[in-house]
């Protein structure tokens, strides 16, 4: 279940998570990130995509450049601070399509 999963959408206050249940989720999730397990987790899946990908023709690897990708803090959208700009997502489009096409 999603850190705190859209709760402004629920029917009521009570729907939605409890502050506790948030604070376990945050804590459970910034110690995940903290000990590398999902970089570890994304780098391992990396290496797959080329291998798996390789006997088919129309399958294009990006040769892990949006992985590569530096995000930083202005990369991403003050309107809710968790979505990229869209000037990120059009860079990123154009660096992978260089690389894939």
């Amino acid at each position: 279940m999603p850190l705190g999963a859209n709760d402004s959408c629920t029917s009521s206050p009570e729907a939605m998570t409890t502050v506790e249940t948030f604070r376990c989720q945050l804590r459970e999730t910034l110690s995940t990130l903290e000990t590398g397990l999902v970089r570890t987790r994304n780098i391992e899946f990396n290496t797959v995509l080329p291998e798996e990908c390789a006997p088919y023709a129309s399958c294009h690897f990006d040769n892990n450049t949006a992985f590569s990708f530096q995000f930083g803090t202005s990369h991403v959208s003050n309107f809710d601070y968790f979505r990229s700009r869209l000037s990120v997502q059009a860079a990123l489009a154009d660096t992978a399509w260089g690389v894939t096409w």
